[in-house]
Formats: structure tokens, C-alpha cells, sequence
């Protein structure tokens, strides 16, 4: 990747994660989470991962470096369906961890916020 490709690439991978952590530490209102909302964040990703499969097999190209998928780990053509539905079904896994890790820091942040006013 190169030029502005590079640039908002760097900027969608790296800073825009960092910068919605930011934003939930300082500005939200802690303790609204629930355990549900690990399952909602997931959502959004996975039917991006379905809309890249459908697009691809309609003939669609979203890769780069002639790569039809836009991500290594989902190149179906490379890895094959098995290994593929094992590493979506891994990052599932992995990033549901994640939410409720993070679910578990904004209850222990909410309630060290009401403690501090009460």
C-alpha cells in the first residue's frame, strides 16, 4: 500500500481504535453496559464478513495486489473455507473475550464513579 491508501489505512486499523477507547475512558457514562453488548459489537463485523463473501462471489474485487478479499485472513481463494471459517470463528471468540473484558471495566469504572458522588 502506498500514498493516501497507506495513510487511511494506518488511521482505520490503529488510530481510530485507539481514539473510541479514548473517547469511552474519558466521555461516556460508565456502567451502561451489559451482557449483551459484546454480542451487538460483533454483529456489525461479521455482516461485513458476509457482505465480503457475497460481494466476491458475485465477481466483485475488494483486495488489492490483485487479492479479491480485503483482508489476508478471509482470502478464501488462499486458505480455503475450513481455515477461514476457523479464523472468523477464532476472532468471534477472541473479540467477544474483549467486550466483556470491557463490560467488566465499566461496571468496576461506573461504580467507582457513583461511589465517589455518594
Amino acid at each position: 500500500m502506498q500514498g493516501t491508501f497507506a495513510i487511511s489505512n494506518l488511521i482505520l486499523h490503529y488510530v481510530v481504535p485507539i481514539m473510541a477507547l479514548l473517547d469511552w475512558l474519558l466521555f461516556d457514562v460508565k456502567g451502561r453496559y451489559t451482557r449483551k453488548s459484546p454480542f451487538l459489537w460483533v454483529l456489525l463485523p461479521n455482516l461485513y464478513f458476509v457482505y465480503v463473501v457475497i460481494r466476491v462471489a458475485l465477481g466483485g474485487n475488494l483486495g488489492y495486489r490483485g487479492n479479491r478479499y480485503p483482508y489476508p485472513f478471509i482470502n478464501v481463494d488462499a486458505l480455503g473455507w475450513g481455515r477461514v471459517l476457523l479464523v472468523v470463528l477464532f476472532l468471534n471468540v477472541l473479540f467477544l473475550l474483549l467486550g466483556y473484558g470491557f463490560v467488566a471495566a465499566d461496571r468496576w469504572l461506573g461504580r467507582s464513579t457513583t461511589q465517589k458522588y455518594l
